[in-house]
């Protein structure tokens, strides 16, 4: 379980324990990640941070950051009005920019649940990642049947036949952002998340590996819990950096 930030218990910086020992086994480019997350029942919460990410980016623009390659994708997700996906992506941003002072081809990757809660991630390119995913759920989410049945029907190891419904459709979600884009260029493309299966994984740590079933990428992944959220990065990796 991550520790709640006791001053800012919805504002908090989750990477620098679990995620960041983790991730250093594969690079020593550390991703900043961010997650916030609404109090029950706070109808004034995603109010609040919408004047705090108006003023957040009034007071720096994306060419002073210098991240201009991430400005379509926050563009993006604006044309949604995910206010709290906004907020979480420029807190992401800004924590970056103290890093580096070069924004060129950065890896981006976000997911949020309807007006409760976001998760953020956002690294510079390194020799030995491809591309990164994240996903978020809620871990009160009920899931069907029917969408049990869904989640598990192409599951061959017996890790992905074993895992809870839900563990498993976020190390998916995650592996398949870090896959999809790169996987555009193979004569098999990753098209659906359902082209995945988990091969191995820890349920004490966390920690597993997706791959694709129709192109050859390595993609590990941790999954980390809250007291209300399950929250997984997963990375591809440069197999000839590794």
């Amino acid at each position: 379980m991550i520790e709640e930030d006791q001053d800012n218990p919805y504002n908090r910086l989750i990477l620098i324990n679990s995620f960041e020992k983790w991730s250093a086994q594969f690079t020593d480019t550390i991703p900043s990640l961010f997650f916030i997350e609404a109090p029950d029942n706070d109808e004034q919460f995603v109010e609040k941070h919408k004047t705090d990410l108006k003023d957040l980016l009034s007071k720096v623009s994306f060419e002073e950051w210098p991240f201009a390659d991430a400005k379509d994708y926050f563009e993006k997700v604006a044309t949604h009005d995910k206010t709290l996906s906004r907020f979480c992506l420029a807190k992401c941003l800004e924590a970056l920019k103290a890093k580096t002072k070069n924004g060129s081809g950065l890896l981006v990757s976000l997911s949020h649940t309807q007006h409760k809660s976001a998760f953020c991630a956002v690294t510079t390119p390194s020799q030995k990642i491809l591309a990164l995913g994240v996903d978020l759920e809620l871990k009160d989410r009920v899931i069907s049947e029917a969408a049990i049945e869904r989640i598990k029907q192409n599951a061959l190891s017996s890790a992905s036949k074993n895992m809870d419904p839900l563990k498993l459709w976020i190390a998916k979600e995650a592996a398949f952002k870090a896959i999809n884009r790169l996987s555009k260029k193979s004569p098999t493309p990753v098209t659906n998340v359902m082209q995945l299966d988990v091969e191995s994984f820890n349920a004490e740590t966390g920690e597993g590996l997706a791959m694709s079933k129709s192109a050859s990428f390595r993609t590990p992944f941790k999954i980390v819990e809250t007291k209300t959220s399950y929250l997984c990065l997963a990375y591809t990796l440069n197999e000839e950096a590794v």
